[in-house]
Protein backbone atom coordinates (compact mmCIF):
# COMPACT_ATOMS: atom_id res chain seq x y z
CA UNK A 1 0.00 0.00 0.00
CA UNK A 2 2.88 2.03 0.69
CA UNK A 3 4.06 1.16 -2.57
CA UNK A 4 1.22 2.37 -4.38
CA UNK A 5 -0.86 4.24 -2.53
CA UNK A 6 -3.26 5.88 -5.63
CA UNK A 7 -3.86 2.56 -6.52
CA UNK A 8 -7.77 2.27 -7.09
CA UNK A 9 -7.71 -1.78 -6.23
CA UNK A 10 -5.27 -1.45 -3.07
CA UNK A 11 -7.97 1.60 -1.57
CA UNK A 12 -10.54 -0.61 -2.77
CA UNK A 13 -9.39 -3.82 -0.90
CA UNK A 14 -8.70 -1.36 2.04
CA UNK A 15 -11.93 -0.34 2.37
CA UNK A 16 -13.31 -3.23 2.01
CA UNK A 17 -11.25 -5.04 4.58
CA UNK A 18 -11.68 -2.13 7.26
CA UNK A 19 -15.83 -3.05 6.80
CA UNK A 20 -15.71 -6.27 6.97
CA UNK A 21 -13.87 -5.73 10.02
CA UNK A 22 -16.43 -4.22 11.70
CA UNK A 23 -14.57 -0.85 10.90
CA UNK A 24 -17.43 0.64 8.53
CA UNK A 25 -16.64 4.77 9.33
CA UNK A 26 -12.75 4.01 8.79
CA UNK A 27 -13.60 2.40 5.56
CA UNK A 28 -15.74 5.45 4.54
CA UNK A 29 -13.48 7.72 5.43
CA UNK A 30 -11.02 5.79 3.44
CA UNK A 31 -13.21 5.79 0.45
CA UNK A 32 -13.28 9.96 0.64
CA UNK A 33 -9.59 10.80 1.54
CA UNK A 34 -9.00 8.58 -1.96
CA UNK A 35 -12.35 10.33 -4.24
CA UNK A 36 -11.00 13.75 -2.97
CA UNK A 37 -7.92 13.53 -4.38
CA UNK A 38 -9.34 11.07 -7.19
CA UNK A 39 -12.55 12.23 -8.05
CA UNK A 40 -13.22 10.47 -11.66
CA UNK A 41 -12.26 6.84 -10.09
CA UNK A 42 -16.19 6.08 -10.74
CA UNK A 43 -16.21 2.22 -9.55
CA UNK A 44 -14.77 3.30 -6.42
CA UNK A 45 -17.36 5.88 -6.40
CA UNK A 46 -19.53 3.08 -6.77
CA UNK A 47 -18.39 0.93 -3.90
CA UNK A 48 -18.58 3.94 -1.94
CA UNK A 49 -22.24 4.33 -2.40
CA UNK A 50 -22.95 0.65 -1.30
CA UNK A 51 -20.99 1.03 1.68
CA UNK A 52 -22.94 4.35 2.42
CA UNK A 53 -26.04 1.97 1.70
CA UNK A 54 -24.83 -0.58 4.27
CA UNK A 55 -24.70 2.09 6.76
CA UNK A 56 -28.12 3.36 6.25
CA UNK A 57 -26.87 6.60 4.51
CA UNK A 58 -29.52 6.27 1.86
CA UNK A 59 -28.98 9.74 0.59
CA UNK A 60 -25.80 9.87 0.61
CA UNK A 61 -26.17 6.66 -1.45
CA UNK A 62 -28.38 7.65 -4.06
CA UNK A 63 -26.08 11.22 -4.61
CA UNK A 64 -22.55 9.14 -4.90
CA UNK A 65 -24.40 6.89 -7.62
CA UNK A 66 -25.96 9.76 -8.96
CA UNK A 67 -22.11 11.06 -9.35
CA UNK A 68 -21.21 7.64 -11.04
CA UNK A 69 -23.75 7.94 -13.48
CA UNK A 70 -22.86 11.36 -14.44
CA UNK A 71 -19.04 10.20 -14.57
CA UNK A 72 -20.04 7.64 -17.39
CA UNK A 73 -19.54 4.64 -15.25
CA UNK A 74 -19.24 1.17 -17.24
CA UNK A 75 -22.54 -1.12 -16.71
CA UNK A 76 -24.68 2.25 -15.36
CA UNK A 77 -27.84 -0.79 -15.95
CA UNK A 78 -26.22 -2.09 -12.58
CA UNK A 79 -25.79 1.49 -10.72
CA UNK A 80 -30.07 2.14 -11.52
CA UNK A 81 -30.84 -1.36 -10.68
CA UNK A 82 -28.85 -0.75 -7.92
CA UNK A 83 -30.87 2.98 -7.01
CA UNK A 84 -34.09 1.35 -7.17
CA UNK A 85 -34.58 -0.12 -3.88
CA UNK A 86 -33.02 2.14 -1.93
CA UNK A 87 -35.33 4.96 -3.45
CA UNK A 88 -38.29 2.16 -2.66
CA UNK A 89 -37.12 2.13 1.16
CA UNK A 90 -37.20 6.38 1.06
CA UNK A 91 -40.74 5.94 -0.44
CA UNK A 92 -40.20 7.21 -3.30
CA UNK A 93 -41.60 4.38 -5.67
CA UNK A 94 -42.04 6.15 -9.00
CA UNK A 95 -38.38 7.24 -9.04
CA UNK A 96 -37.83 3.46 -8.50
CA UNK A 97 -39.94 2.39 -11.76
CA UNK A 98 -37.78 4.99 -13.05
CA UNK A 99 -34.25 3.58 -12.13
CA UNK A 100 -35.26 0.03 -13.44
CA UNK A 101 -37.05 1.35 -16.45
CA UNK A 102 -33.91 3.15 -17.47
CA UNK A 103 -32.06 -0.04 -16.56
CA UNK A 104 -33.42 -2.23 -18.40
CA UNK A 105 -33.64 0.48 -21.65
CA UNK A 106 -29.75 -0.15 -21.53
CA UNK A 107 -29.92 -3.77 -21.32
CA UNK A 108 -33.42 -5.79 -21.45
CA UNK A 109 -32.47 -8.65 -20.22
CA UNK A 110 -30.23 -7.30 -16.74
CA UNK A 111 -31.13 -10.09 -14.50
CA UNK A 112 -31.71 -7.61 -11.26
CA UNK A 113 -33.89 -4.98 -13.03
CA UNK A 114 -35.53 -7.62 -14.34
CA UNK A 115 -35.98 -9.54 -10.57
CA UNK A 116 -36.15 -6.38 -8.75
CA UNK A 117 -38.83 -4.86 -11.00
CA UNK A 118 -41.31 -8.11 -11.29
CA UNK A 119 -41.00 -7.11 -7.06
CA UNK A 120 -41.95 -4.01 -7.00
CA UNK A 121 -45.13 -4.98 -9.41
CA UNK A 122 -45.90 -7.31 -7.10
CA UNK A 123 -45.79 -5.54 -4.04
CA UNK A 124 -48.28 -2.69 -6.09
CA UNK A 125 -50.39 -5.66 -6.24
CA UNK A 126 -49.82 -6.37 -10.59
CA UNK A 127 -49.89 -9.65 -9.90
CA UNK A 128 -49.78 -10.28 -13.89
CA UNK A 129 -47.42 -7.79 -14.33
CA UNK A 130 -44.70 -9.70 -11.72
CA UNK A 131 -45.08 -13.01 -13.13
CA UNK A 132 -44.68 -11.69 -17.07
CA UNK A 133 -40.97 -10.50 -15.68
CA UNK A 134 -40.78 -13.33 -13.89
CA UNK A 135 -40.96 -15.94 -16.85
CA UNK A 136 -39.06 -13.89 -18.57
CA UNK A 137 -36.19 -14.64 -16.38
CA UNK A 138 -36.74 -18.65 -16.29
CA UNK A 139 -36.86 -18.39 -20.29
CA UNK A 140 -33.27 -17.79 -20.10
CA UNK A 141 -32.64 -19.53 -16.59
CA UNK A 142 -35.07 -22.28 -16.16
CA UNK A 143 -33.64 -23.36 -12.85
CA UNK A 144 -33.79 -19.58 -11.39
CA UNK A 145 -34.45 -20.43 -7.76
CA UNK A 146 -34.88 -16.61 -6.95
CA UNK A 147 -38.14 -16.73 -9.43
CA UNK A 148 -39.60 -20.08 -9.16
CA UNK A 149 -39.70 -18.99 -5.55
CA UNK A 150 -41.59 -15.45 -6.57
CA UNK A 151 -43.29 -17.49 -9.17
CA UNK A 152 -44.67 -19.89 -6.43
CA UNK A 153 -45.11 -17.37 -3.22
CA UNK A 154 -47.36 -14.84 -6.20
CA UNK A 155 -50.29 -17.56 -6.57
CA UNK A 156 -52.37 -19.91 -4.74
CA UNK A 157 -52.27 -23.18 -6.67
CA UNK A 158 -55.26 -24.56 -7.09
CA UNK A 159 -54.65 -27.19 -10.05
CA UNK A 160 -52.63 -30.19 -8.87
CA UNK A 161 -51.61 -30.72 -12.79
CA UNK A 162 -50.20 -27.21 -12.79
CA UNK A 163 -46.11 -27.79 -13.85
CA UNK A 164 -44.99 -25.40 -11.52
CA UNK A 165 -44.14 -28.08 -8.68
CA UNK A 166 -42.71 -29.93 -11.30
CA UNK A 167 -40.50 -26.95 -12.33
CA UNK A 168 -39.47 -26.64 -8.55
CA UNK A 169 -38.59 -30.20 -8.49
CA UNK A 170 -36.49 -30.22 -11.47
CA UNK A 171 -34.94 -26.99 -10.29
CA UNK A 172 -33.82 -28.78 -7.37
CA UNK A 173 -31.89 -31.40 -8.71
CA UNK A 174 -29.32 -28.77 -10.22
CA UNK A 175 -28.67 -27.31 -7.20
CA UNK A 176 -26.91 -29.82 -4.63
CA UNK A 177 -24.28 -27.95 -4.55
CA UNK A 178 -26.07 -24.52 -4.02
CA UNK A 179 -27.68 -24.68 -0.38
CA UNK A 180 -28.96 -20.93 -0.53
CA UNK A 181 -31.18 -21.35 -3.96
CA UNK A 182 -32.24 -25.07 -2.19
CA UNK A 183 -33.52 -23.61 0.83
CA UNK A 184 -35.43 -21.49 -1.40
CA UNK A 185 -36.77 -24.30 -3.55
CA UNK A 186 -37.66 -25.90 -0.25
CA UNK A 187 -39.84 -23.36 0.87
CA UNK A 188 -41.42 -22.61 -2.20
CA UNK A 189 -42.41 -26.22 -2.93
CA UNK A 190 -43.51 -26.51 0.31
CA UNK A 191 -45.97 -23.70 -0.07
CA UNK A 192 -47.16 -25.60 -3.31
CA UNK A 193 -47.82 -28.50 -2.00
CA UNK A 194 -49.71 -27.16 0.92
CA UNK A 195 -52.22 -24.93 -1.33
CA UNK A 196 -52.67 -28.72 -2.96
CA UNK A 197 -53.65 -29.79 0.23
CA UNK A 198 -50.75 -32.30 0.08
CA UNK A 199 -49.90 -31.44 3.78
CA UNK A 200 -47.10 -34.27 4.32
CA UNK A 201 -45.30 -33.61 1.68
CA UNK A 202 -45.32 -29.48 2.77
CA UNK A 203 -44.30 -30.47 5.87
CA UNK A 204 -41.34 -32.20 4.79
CA UNK A 205 -39.93 -29.43 1.99
CA UNK A 206 -40.92 -26.97 5.15
CA UNK A 207 -38.56 -29.28 7.23
CA UNK A 208 -35.75 -29.24 5.23
CA UNK A 209 -35.88 -26.08 4.31
CA UNK A 210 -35.97 -24.73 7.81
CA UNK A 211 -32.64 -27.43 7.94
CA UNK A 212 -30.96 -25.56 5.30
CA UNK A 213 -32.19 -22.22 6.84
CA UNK A 214 -30.59 -23.26 10.39
CA UNK A 215 -27.34 -24.02 8.92
CA UNK A 216 -27.31 -20.31 7.63
CA UNK A 217 -27.99 -18.43 10.21
CA UNK A 218 -26.92 -19.72 13.31
CA UNK A 219 -28.98 -20.73 16.17
CA UNK A 220 -31.13 -19.41 18.32
CA UNK A 221 -30.64 -18.03 22.05
CA UNK A 222 -33.15 -19.00 24.12
CA UNK A 223 -31.42 -18.01 26.96
CA UNK A 224 -30.19 -14.49 25.56
CA UNK A 225 -34.02 -13.97 24.04
CA UNK A 226 -35.10 -14.33 27.94
CA UNK A 227 -32.40 -11.98 29.57
CA UNK A 228 -33.44 -9.40 26.95
CA UNK A 229 -37.25 -10.13 27.68
CA UNK A 230 -36.33 -9.26 31.63
CA UNK A 231 -33.78 -6.68 31.36
CA UNK A 232 -36.49 -4.36 29.28
CA UNK A 233 -39.38 -5.28 31.60
CA UNK A 234 -36.56 -3.97 34.92
CA UNK A 235 -35.72 -0.97 32.76
CA UNK A 236 -39.39 0.03 32.39
CA UNK A 237 -40.73 -1.13 35.28
CA UNK A 238 -43.53 1.82 35.75
CA UNK A 239 -44.60 4.73 33.60
CA UNK A 240 -42.58 7.08 33.37
CA UNK A 241 -43.60 10.43 35.38
CA UNK A 242 -43.99 12.51 32.68
CA UNK A 243 -45.71 10.13 30.31
CA UNK A 244 -48.59 11.40 32.23
CA UNK A 245 -48.52 14.64 29.93
CA UNK A 246 -50.30 14.85 27.35
CA UNK A 247 -48.78 15.83 23.61
CA UNK A 248 -50.96 16.61 20.34
CA UNK A 249 -47.99 13.92 18.71
CA UNK A 250 -49.97 10.67 18.50
CA UNK A 251 -48.08 8.48 16.22
CA UNK A 252 -49.57 5.32 15.47
CA UNK A 253 -47.85 1.57 15.78
CA UNK A 254 -48.73 -1.59 14.04
CA UNK A 255 -46.44 -4.40 16.17
CA UNK A 256 -46.89 -7.81 17.75
CA UNK A 257 -45.50 -11.20 16.50
CA UNK A 258 -44.26 -11.72 13.15
CA UNK A 259 -47.04 -13.12 10.79
CA UNK A 260 -50.08 -12.35 13.63
CA UNK A 261 -52.19 -10.51 11.14
CA UNK A 262 -50.14 -6.82 11.20
CA UNK A 263 -50.24 -6.46 7.35
CA UNK A 264 -53.74 -7.48 6.54
CA UNK A 265 -54.72 -4.71 9.31
CA UNK A 266 -52.31 -1.63 8.05
CA UNK A 267 -53.93 -2.66 4.99
CA UNK A 268 -57.93 -2.17 6.16
CA UNK A 269 -56.64 1.10 7.99
CA UNK A 270 -55.13 2.33 4.61
CA UNK A 271 -58.32 2.25 2.91
CA UNK A 272 -59.54 4.62 6.22
CA UNK A 273 -58.56 8.70 4.21
CA UNK A 274 -57.00 9.90 7.04
CA UNK A 275 -54.49 7.23 7.22
CA UNK A 276 -51.47 6.35 5.25
CA UNK A 277 -49.90 3.34 5.97
CA UNK A 278 -45.71 3.45 6.36
CA UNK A 279 -45.02 -0.02 6.29
CA UNK A 280 -42.04 -1.41 8.22
CA UNK A 281 -40.23 1.77 9.51
CA UNK A 282 -36.99 0.75 10.83
CA UNK A 283 -36.33 4.31 12.39
CA UNK A 284 -36.14 2.72 16.20
CA UNK A 285 -33.88 -0.64 15.03
CA UNK A 286 -31.86 1.59 13.22
CA UNK A 287 -30.52 3.58 15.86
CA UNK A 288 -31.21 2.24 19.21
CA UNK A 289 -29.68 -1.06 19.15
CA UNK A 290 -31.26 -3.81 21.31
CA UNK A 291 -28.51 -4.09 23.43
CA UNK A 292 -28.55 -0.90 24.72
CA UNK A 293 -32.61 -0.60 25.08
CA UNK A 294 -32.46 -2.04 28.70
CA UNK A 295 -29.48 0.91 29.65
CA UNK A 296 -31.22 4.38 30.34
CA UNK A 297 -33.07 5.91 27.92
CA UNK A 298 -30.33 7.97 25.25
CA UNK A 299 -29.09 11.27 26.25
CA UNK A 300 -30.19 12.16 22.91
CA UNK A 301 -33.98 11.02 23.52
CA UNK A 302 -34.90 14.24 22.66
CA UNK A 303 -32.79 14.39 19.24
CA UNK A 304 -35.16 10.98 19.11
CA UNK A 305 -38.27 12.20 19.77
CA UNK A 306 -37.90 14.91 17.28
CA UNK A 307 -36.22 12.75 14.47
CA UNK A 308 -39.46 10.39 14.21
CA UNK A 309 -41.64 13.66 13.57
CA UNK A 310 -39.06 14.75 11.02
CA UNK A 311 -38.51 11.10 9.52
CA UNK A 312 -42.12 10.98 9.31
CA UNK A 313 -42.97 14.44 7.81
CA UNK A 314 -39.87 14.22 5.12
CA UNK A 315 -40.69 10.44 4.13
CA UNK A 316 -44.67 10.95 3.88
CA UNK A 317 -45.18 14.19 3.06
CA UNK A 318 -48.28 16.08 3.60
CA UNK A 319 -49.73 12.52 5.38
CA UNK A 320 -51.94 12.81 8.30
CA UNK A 321 -51.86 9.50 10.38
CA UNK A 322 -48.71 7.26 9.46
CA UNK A 323 -48.83 3.61 10.64
CA UNK A 324 -45.92 2.13 11.58
CA UNK A 325 -46.00 -1.70 11.03
CA UNK A 326 -42.59 -2.86 11.83
CA UNK A 327 -43.79 -6.05 13.88
CA UNK A 328 -40.36 -6.23 16.16
CA UNK A 329 -41.52 -2.70 17.73
CA UNK A 330 -43.18 -4.33 19.84
CA UNK A 331 -39.58 -5.01 22.10
CA UNK A 332 -38.90 -0.82 21.88
CA UNK A 333 -42.59 -0.09 22.89
CA UNK A 334 -40.91 0.96 26.78
CA UNK A 335 -38.59 3.47 24.41
CA UNK A 336 -41.37 4.69 22.45
CA UNK A 337 -43.81 5.49 24.65
CA UNK A 338 -41.58 7.39 27.08
CA UNK A 339 -40.58 9.56 23.74
CA UNK A 340 -44.27 9.58 22.99
CA UNK A 341 -46.84 9.56 25.61
CA UNK A 342 -50.09 9.87 23.52
CA UNK A 343 -48.89 7.16 20.96
CA UNK A 344 -51.51 4.77 20.16
CA UNK A 345 -50.38 0.95 19.78
CA UNK A 346 -52.24 -1.55 18.10
CA UNK A 347 -50.66 -5.15 19.37
CA UNK A 348 -51.69 -7.73 16.94
CA UNK A 349 -52.64 -11.51 18.52
CA UNK A 350 -53.01 -14.67 16.89
CA UNK A 351 -53.85 -18.28 17.74
CA UNK A 352 -49.96 -19.17 18.75
CA UNK A 353 -50.50 -22.54 17.08
CA UNK A 354 -51.17 -21.12 13.73
CA UNK A 355 -48.47 -18.17 14.73
CA UNK A 356 -45.99 -20.44 15.12
CA UNK A 357 -46.53 -22.57 11.99
CA UNK A 358 -46.34 -19.44 9.51
CA UNK A 359 -43.74 -18.11 11.36
CA UNK A 360 -41.91 -21.65 10.53
CA UNK A 361 -43.21 -21.92 7.00
CA UNK A 362 -41.08 -18.52 5.82
CA UNK A 363 -38.03 -18.40 4.32
CA UNK A 364 -36.13 -15.57 7.07
CA UNK A 365 -32.89 -13.94 7.64
CA UNK A 366 -30.82 -13.79 11.01
CA UNK A 367 -33.14 -11.64 12.66
CA UNK A 368 -35.36 -15.03 12.56
CA UNK A 369 -33.18 -17.20 14.27
CA UNK A 370 -36.01 -18.52 16.31
CA UNK A 371 -37.91 -19.45 13.24
CA UNK A 372 -36.00 -22.33 11.81
CA UNK A 373 -37.36 -24.58 14.85
CA UNK A 374 -41.25 -25.44 15.81
CA UNK A 375 -39.93 -25.18 19.88
CA UNK A 376 -37.82 -21.88 19.31
CA UNK A 377 -40.90 -20.67 17.90
CA UNK A 378 -43.19 -21.37 20.61
CA UNK A 379 -40.29 -19.93 23.27
CA UNK A 380 -39.81 -16.36 20.89
CA UNK A 381 -43.65 -16.35 20.88
CA UNK A 382 -44.10 -17.32 24.64
CA UNK A 383 -41.24 -13.95 25.16
CA UNK A 384 -43.06 -11.34 23.49
CA UNK A 385 -46.43 -12.85 25.08
CA UNK A 386 -44.51 -11.70 28.47
CA UNK A 387 -43.40 -8.48 27.37
CA UNK A 388 -46.98 -7.64 25.61
CA UNK A 389 -48.48 -8.79 29.47
CA UNK A 390 -45.93 -6.12 30.97
CA UNK A 391 -46.48 -3.28 28.56
CA UNK A 392 -50.04 -3.60 29.16
CA UNK A 393 -50.11 -3.26 32.31
CA UNK A 394 -47.19 -0.22 32.35
CA UNK A 395 -48.95 1.74 29.56
CA UNK A 396 -52.44 0.04 29.75
CA UNK A 397 -53.89 3.20 28.11
CA UNK A 398 -52.03 3.05 24.95
CA UNK A 399 -52.34 -0.22 23.32
CA UNK A 400 -55.16 -2.07 21.85
CA UNK A 401 -55.50 -5.92 21.29
CA UNK A 402 -56.49 -6.86 18.26
CA UNK A 403 -57.27 -10.40 17.69
CA UNK A 404 -55.97 -11.87 14.03
CA UNK A 405 -59.46 -14.43 14.27
CA UNK A 406 -61.96 -11.44 15.10
CA UNK A 407 -60.55 -9.34 12.30
CA UNK A 408 -61.33 -11.73 9.51
CA UNK A 409 -64.14 -13.32 11.38
CA UNK A 410 -65.83 -10.48 12.51
CA UNK A 411 -63.96 -7.59 10.98
CA UNK A 412 -66.77 -4.74 11.30
CA UNK A 413 -66.61 -5.05 15.12
CA UNK A 414 -63.06 -5.18 15.28
CA UNK A 415 -62.23 -2.19 12.69
CA UNK A 416 -64.83 -0.01 14.83
CA UNK A 417 -62.69 -0.89 17.69
CA UNK A 418 -59.65 0.12 16.41
CA UNK A 419 -60.80 3.17 14.59
CA UNK A 420 -62.32 4.19 18.07
CA UNK A 421 -59.13 3.85 19.67
CA UNK A 422 -57.36 5.74 17.26
CA UNK A 423 -60.15 8.87 17.45
CA UNK A 424 -61.09 8.02 13.67
CA UNK A 425 -65.16 8.02 12.31
CA UNK A 426 -66.00 4.47 10.97
CA UNK A 427 -65.27 3.96 6.77
CA UNK A 428 -66.69 1.57 5.12
CA UNK A 429 -63.66 1.42 2.56
CA UNK A 430 -61.90 -0.36 5.39
CA UNK A 431 -63.75 -3.31 4.28
CA UNK A 432 -62.73 -2.76 1.00
CA UNK A 433 -58.89 -3.11 1.36
CA UNK A 434 -57.64 -5.15 -1.23
CA UNK A 435 -58.48 -1.97 -3.49
CA UNK A 436 -56.03 -0.26 -2.18
CA UNK A 437 -52.65 0.14 -4.39
CA UNK A 438 -50.06 1.07 -2.15
CA UNK A 439 -46.83 -0.67 -1.86
CA UNK A 440 -47.04 -3.95 0.25
CA UNK A 441 -43.25 -5.24 1.36
CA UNK A 442 -43.64 -8.00 3.43
CA UNK A 443 -43.89 -12.04 3.60
CA UNK A 444 -47.70 -11.10 3.38
CA UNK A 445 -47.90 -9.05 0.08
CA UNK A 446 -49.87 -11.61 -1.86
CA UNK A 447 -52.23 -12.80 1.05
CA UNK A 448 -53.90 -9.22 1.67
CA UNK A 449 -54.30 -8.38 -2.01
CA UNK A 450 -56.95 -11.50 -1.76
CA UNK A 451 -59.18 -9.44 0.54
CA UNK A 452 -60.75 -10.99 3.64
CA UNK A 453 -60.64 -14.81 3.86
CA UNK A 454 -60.43 -17.31 6.87
CA UNK A 455 -58.60 -20.31 5.86
CA UNK A 456 -55.51 -19.41 8.05
CA UNK A 457 -57.94 -19.77 11.41
CA UNK A 458 -57.00 -23.49 12.97
CA UNK A 459 -54.72 -24.06 9.58
CA UNK A 460 -52.85 -25.96 12.29
CA UNK A 461 -55.05 -28.76 11.89
CA UNK A 462 -53.56 -29.73 8.94
CA UNK A 463 -50.37 -30.63 10.87
CA UNK A 464 -52.13 -31.52 14.04
CA UNK A 465 -49.51 -34.60 13.66
CA UNK A 466 -46.49 -32.79 13.54
CA UNK A 467 -47.12 -29.85 16.13
CA UNK A 468 -47.88 -32.14 19.06
CA UNK A 469 -44.50 -31.67 20.57
CA UNK A 470 -45.39 -27.74 20.42
CA UNK A 471 -48.52 -27.97 21.37
CA UNK A 472 -47.25 -29.65 24.53
CA UNK A 473 -44.34 -26.68 24.71
CA UNK A 474 -47.31 -24.06 25.11
CA UNK A 475 -49.88 -25.80 27.70
CA UNK A 476 -46.19 -26.17 29.59
CA UNK A 477 -46.41 -22.37 28.90
CA UNK A 478 -49.70 -21.45 30.45
CA UNK A 479 -51.44 -21.61 27.15
CA UNK A 480 -54.40 -24.18 27.63
CA UNK A 481 -55.68 -24.26 24.25
CA UNK A 482 -52.98 -25.30 22.14
CA UNK A 483 -54.52 -28.92 21.64
CA UNK A 484 -53.05 -30.83 18.87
Amino acid sequence: MQQAPAEPQYRDRLATLLEHSGQREQALACYERFLRDYPGETVSRYNYACVLRRAGRNEEALAQFGRALEEKISDPQEVLATMAPILADLQRHAEARQALDRSLALDPAFYPALYNLALLEEEEGNQAQARMLLQRILARSPHDSAALARLANGQRLVDPADPLPGQLERALANVRNNPFAEEELRYALGKLRDDLAQYPEAFAQYTEGNRLSRQRVGPYDRAGQEQLVAALQNRFAERPPDAADTDAFSPVFVCGMFRSGSTLLEQMLAAHPAVTAGGELDFFPSRVPLNELPGPIPAESLALSDGYRQFLANTFPGAGMVTNKRPDNFLYLGLILSLFPSARVLYTHRNPLDNCLSVYFQQLGPGFRYANDLLDTGHFYRQQQRLLEHWQRVFPDNILLVEYEQLVTAPREQLAQVLAFLGLPWNDGCLDFARVRNRVRTASVTQVREGLYTRSCERWRNYARQLEPLAEYLRQQGFPNSQA
